[in-house]
């Protein structure tokens, strides 16, 4: 199963991805960064597609879980946006 991985404010924890860029059995497919965390986030997902809108993931029928990673309050319309798409949602 595949997840996208969208990166607000700071890069995920490296412990919660292992080695080969998966989340709890769930492969990262797509990721959306912010300029700041883009560095960091590319070496930890070099297999993933980069993308630069949330709906490059919302919309991609392959993704079942959508990661939100340090939303602030106003990114949270997002978990709504990715439900009403029928994803699962995790935040960390």
């Amino acid at each position: 199963m595949n997840a996208g991985l969208i990166e607000f404010n700071q890069p995920t924890d490296p412990y919660l991805i292992d080695e080969t860029g998966s989340f709890n059995g769930y492969h990262v497919k797509k990721v959306m960064l912010k300029e700041e965390t883009a560095a960091l986030t590319k070496e930890k997902f070099s297999g993933a597609e980069l993308v630069h809108n949330t709906s490059d993931i919302l919309e991609d029928e392959s993704i079942h879980l959508v990661i939100v990673s340090a939303p602030d309050e106003a990114d949270m319309s997002l978990v709504g946006k990715a439900l009403q798409a029928g994803k699962q949602v995790r935040i960390l």
